[in-house]
């Protein structure tokens, strides 16, 4: 993981060096989008998730290199029901992009992310009051490609990224920690854990322009990511995490 991160992270500042120094002319772009993004960790959470989110993002362009960067947050808390818990939860996520245009249409890229969910718990039991937080964080570098076609005066974008990732979480567990390791199920996991992740993210955006240099952008995109938890000896494998996002918005290029 340290050494894929540092070639990564290397590759970043390479590409970003190219586009801040000796360019006499660069392109930049910001945009505001809004929509819904759903999150599923079905070892933890009995339901899926759903916030409302908001997307702050922007960008330069300098011939083929492109940098960009992205903030999203939700606008309002997902209130989950569960048997004997109440969950409250928040999703962050920020991503920071280089990229080069190997072919006219073909474009490979280098990223650093981090997604973070967290959830406030309440037990529903009065006479035993629990009150809880759990957050999960995945943060890291991944590479991947993209490819896109002009329709008409929009231009539709495909992309593909393979992800390496720390996990770093804090579990509530649904009973003491002190029962015998042969018994231990995922639900029991209580505390800080960290781990590594791993995944693929696949997305689709599409561009089309309203007036001037005001763009109108929709995307949609889907994370999968596996993480190795372990927790008192007992390792649990392939514990996945599905993070979808769906956009519009608005993009001014000056």
């Amino acid at each position: 993981m340290r050494n894929t991160m540092r070639v990564g992270l290397t590759m970043l500042a390479l590409m970003t060096a190219n586009q801040t120094f000796g360019a006499p002319y660069l392109n930049t772009y910001i945009g505001l989008e809004g929509g819904l993004s759903t999150f599923s960790f079905e070892e933890k959470i009995d339901q899926q998730l759903v916030f409302p989110m908001a997307n702050l993002t922007g960008g330069i362009a300098w011939e083929r290199f492109t940098l960009a960067g992205t903030l999203s947050g939700s606008v309002t808390d997902d209130d989950v029901s569960e048997d004997d818990f109440t969950r409250k939860a928040t999703r962050r996520d920020i991503d920071v992009t280089a990229g080069y245009q190997i072919l006219d249409n073909i474009n490979v890229f280098v990223g650093l992310k981090q997604g973070t969910t967290k959830l406030e718990v309440v037990s529903r039991d009065e006479d035993n009051p629990i009150a809880a937080n759990e957050e999960y964080d995945q943060s890291g570098f991944y590479l991947g490609a993209s490819t896109g076609v002009t329709v008409g005066e929009g231009k539709l974008d495909i992309s593909l990224a393979w992800a390496d990732l720390s996990s770093d979480n804090r579990f509530f567990g649904d009973v003491e920690v002190d029962i015998e390791p042969e018994e231990l199920e995922f639900d029991d996991i209580s505390g800080a854990n960290s781990g590594e992740s791993s995944g693929f993210s696949f997305s689709v955006t599409w561009n089309q322009p309203i007036n001037g240099d005001l763009l109108f952008r929709a995307g949609f995109r889907h994370n999968v990511y596996d993480q190795d938890v372990t927790f008192m000896g007992e390792t649990f494998s392939g514990i996945q995490e599905d993070n979808t996002s769906l956009s519009v918005g608005l993009l001014g290029v000056f």
